[in-house]
């Protein structure tokens, strides 16, 4: 689904909302004048269901704090749509994995639109990782912005409603964005789930600790806008099929629900589940790593993909965000399924083979100092619902060129002692790369002894 689509269909579950909620909101908002309206701050609120929440709220009578990271111009078209409903609205830049900027967010919003009586910590990091993979670098990666950023924000939140004690109790409320699949664990997505249950965890206990002058309520959607992973057709095969409803989570849903948390003031350390029912199907993999065809499906065989972000990125909005996949080179490819079947396949094999490059590698005297050919085969698992080209048009395959690229780098490193290492570190940075599930290598070099051709090293990760 293109961007354009995405936007259209958050307008339009914004509009559709069949939940209207309860005239008694915290402060009456409709009630209120435009300057003296309740104020709240959604996180990741320039795109996607980020948008959709900050616009329901505008719409209720809200001002919105507008927090983005690196969607700068869809943030600002945000604050011009909630501006057109009458409503005050501030595009506030941070990123989440710096506490600085985080304990900034709540203080710029109030000095710009008045006191903050509300927060939605929407915006999260997705990224792929498994036990095989797992990192301290992927999971802190993860925590920042999707668990320390949110508990944060509730402490200043509690904090700033305490200096002013006039205000009826509860004076506050959290939504924290959760994730159906907490009730439905599978292996996928380690980082990502574990910092999710943490914060899982955090809606209780700050429920307790904040209480009573600030409410903390959950909300976990299933699977609910199409992602880089899951799209299309596909998107709506698993938006039908893993359901007991016939479908998962639509935007209007969890908007409605969010919406509701934020106005029922009964609630705290509660989760509101909207899912379809999808967590009482639970499944072995994340639905969209899911073959297409099985109804009931049986687990693949383990996938692997590293995660090593680059430092400070971060999801600028909800489970699904992720960036976009570069501009592709053509691809020489073995695809798992004909295009006949291509439905019922889970996954394409890409790969580069004998690329030949000068590395300073080597342990023995007689390698150090010096650069020594290296020959590299390298073959990429992909998913491969995203490179079925329908046009025969370079975008639509994946970036082999991306492959070479990355052995390149790591080659003109620096020293590397080796073999192994060489290969870790070029798998670290192709398992990074969008869309790519798992990757195997194979490393020769041809003068680390005279009395045979070559020495080397197979190192595979997800491919079997």
């Amino acid at each position: 689904m293109s961007a354009r689509k995405q936007s259209g269909a958050i307008g339009a579950a914004v509009r559709v909302l069949l939940w209207q909620v309860h005239s008694r909101t915290m402060t009456s908002p409709s009630s209120e004048s435009r300057h003296t309206a309740p104020v709240a701050l959604v996180t990741g609120a320039g795109k996607r269901l980020g948008r959709g929440i900050a616009l329901a709220l505008a719409q209720q009578g809200w001002n919105i704090g507008v927090h983005y990271a690196t969607s700068a111009a869809e943030a600002t078209e945000t604050v011009s749509a909630i501006e057109a409903l009458g409503r005050r609205a501030v595009a506030l830049q941070a990123d989440l994995a710096d506490e600085t900027q985080v304990l900034a967010l709540l203080p710029t919003l109030s000095a710009a639109l008045g006191p903050v009586q509300a927060l939605v910590n929407n915006a999260s990091r997705f990224v792929f990782d498994e036990a095989a993979d797992f990192s301290q670098a992927s999971f802190n990666a993860h925590m920042l912005p999707n668990l320390a950023a949110p508990v944060l924000l509730a402490r200043e939140l509690h904090r700033l409603l305490s200096d002013r004690p006039g205000l009826p109790q509860p004076a506050g409320v959290v939504v924290n964005l959760l994730d159906q699949k907490l009730y439905g664990y599978n292996p996928d997505f380690l980082s990502y789930s574990l910092t999710k249950a943490g914060l899982d965890a955090a809606n209780t206990m700050l429920a307790q600790a904040l209480a009573p002058r600030v409410r903390v309520v959950g909300v976990a959607p299933g699977l609910t806008l199409p992602s880089y992973l899951l799209e299309g057709d596909e998107f709506a095969r698993a938006h039908a099929q893993h359901s007991p409803l016939g479908r998962c989570s639509d935007p209007e849903d969890v908007i409605a629900a969010v919406c509701f948390a934020i106005a029922n003031r009964s609630m705290t350390g509660s989760v509101i589940v909207v899912d379809g029912g999808q967590h009482i199907r639970p499944l072995p993999r994340d639905v969209s790593l899911m073959p297409a065809a099985q109804p009931t499906p049986s687990p693949p065989e383990p996938l692997g993909q590293a995660v090593a972000p680059a430092p400070g990125q971060h999801a600028d909005d909800d489970r699904h965000a992720a960036a976009s996949p570069p501009a592709r080179m053509p691809l020489q490819c073995n695809t798992t399924a004909s295009s006949s079947d291509r439905n019922a396949a889970a996954f394409q094999t890409a790969f580069v083979r004998g690329l030949r490059l000068d590395a300073q590698i080597g342990v023995f005297d007689h390698e150090k100092g010096r650069t020594q050919p290296l020959e590299v085969d390298l073959e990429v698992r992909v998913n491969a619902a995203r490179f079925a080209p329908q046009h025969d048009r370079l975008e639509e395959v994946f970036d082999y060129q991306a492959l070479r690229a990355v052995a390149l780098d790591v080659a003109q490193g620096g020293h590397i002692q080796l073999l192994e290492t060489f290969a870790a570190r070029v798998l670290d940075r192709v398992l990074a790369l969008p869309d790519v599930l798992g990757a195997r290598l194979r490393v020769s070099k041809f003068t680390a002894f005279e009395d045979c051709t070559a020495v080397g090293v197979l190192v595979e990760r997800g491919m079997t």
